[in-house]
């Protein structure tokens, strides 16, 4: 039997049988009784009566095991007492977003052909640093779900969606045409579905072989806020698609504006594991618009994952539930590295090739998101 702990072991495994005394059989002790009888005969003085009663007396020894003993708790703490800082860097891996806009008179928006995405070969980056947690024994199932983070700050909530019903409600827009990595980042609003209490995006493949996905954008636009969701993503054997959910300036203007990708799954060769954050700088004035700080979360993102960001005006913090680290960048001196503009929410699954013919579908899963207006000074 194979254990996954000392401290488990006896959860598993009866205790082994109390040793006992056995009690003499007749034979030896007729035997006692003669060997008493034949020293009282030579001896000078008469043996005790109670000599034979003593030497059949037996005696027992309590059982003093017990399986009582509890395995020790773990405690696990949400948030360390000190933030934990990542320097920025310049990192070329991101997934580029859909500017899109919308007059409000149509759930489905055109997005625009340009793109933020680049080649993630020649990028250089940096990630927090981590403060190491408590292992535990077995992983917890994909239907558990983490404590979310509490809100550190001033926030508001302006709005929850838990998408109950089979409609997505009004102040969604879906895609409906273009895409913003390449001409194969289809989006259609065919891809977005609302059942069982979720939302689904399905990249697939349409009668003409060709793949597409979907996306959508929140009608509310802040500056400063909080976000918070549980979302996953199902593994893709082509490395077509990427999961992302993030905040695009209202504007439409990036990288002037910046960027934030919350939760970011990329669509390289392997698992879902790990997955990013993206925090692109304002003004920024190179050329391939993809000056960022990354963070990296060592986690799967086709397992349920919970993800929270905190923007305000001095930082943005993102963190994963379930983990203590608390990815962290600071405004700096120009006011460049934190947006200090109107951002609207984007829910999206990205095509980055058209290679999703003769696989399965990717689906993309929300359960629930909530949107917090920032009420600090």
């Amino acid at each position: 039997m194979q254990y996954y702990s000392d401290e488990q072991r006896w959860l598993l495994e009866p205790d082994p049988p109390p040793r006992r005394r056995t009690r003499p059989g007749p034979g030896l002790m007729a035997l006692g009784a003669l060997c008493v009888a034949a020293v009282a005969a030579v001896a000078w003085w008469a043996q005790p009566d109670d000599v034979g009663a003593d030497l059949q007396t037996v005696v027992t020894r309590p059982d003093t095991s017990t399986s009582s003993t509890s395995a020790p708790s773990t405690t696990v703490a949400l948030r360390p007492t000190t933030s934990l800082v990542a320097a920025p860097a310049t990192v070329s891996a991101d997934g580029g977003r859909l500017p899109a806009t919308s007059d409000g008179a149509s759930d489905e928006l055109s997005a625009p052909a340009e793109s933020t995405s680049s080649s993630s070969s020649s990028s250089s980056s940096s990630s927090s640093s981590t403060t190491s947690m408590p292992t535990t024994t077995t992983a917890p199932t994909s239907t558990t779900e983490p404590t979310t983070p509490a809100a550190t700050d001033c926030f508001e909530l302006v709005m929850r969606d838990d998408f109950d019903g089979t409609e997505l409600q009004g102040h969604w827009q879906r895609y409906s045409a273009g895409g913003s990595h390449s001409v194969h980042d289809d989006k259609r609003p065919e891809a977005i579905t609302v059942a069982d209490g979720k939302l689904v995006i399905t990249a697939q493949v349409d009668a003409n072989g060709k793949s597409f996905g979907g996306g959508m954008r929140h009608s509310y636009s802040q500056t400063y806020g909080r976000y918070a969701f549980r979302v996953r993503v199902d593994r893709d054997s082509t490395n077509s698609t990427s999961g992302v959910i993030l905040t695009w300036p209202e504007s439409g203007n990036q990288p002037r504006d910046g960027e934030s990708n919350i939760w970011e799954t990329l669509h390289l060769p392997g698992s879902r594991s790990p997955y990013y954050s993206f925090i692109h700088e304002m003004n920024d004035d190179r050329a391939d618009g993809v000056a960022q700080t990354r963070f990296v979360h060592n986690a799967d993102a086709s397992q349920w994952q919970t993800m929270v960001m905190e923007w305000t005006p001095g930082s943005i913090t993102v963190q994963r539930a379930g983990d203590s680290t608390v990815h962290r960048i600071d405004q700096d001196a120009k006011g460049n590295l934190v947006p200090n503009v109107a951002h609207h929410l984007t829910v999206q699954l990205d095509l980055f090739k058209d290679g999703l013919a003769g696989a399965e579908p990717v689906h993309m899963e929300v359960d629930w998101i909530e949107v917090y207006r920032y009420c600090g000074t």
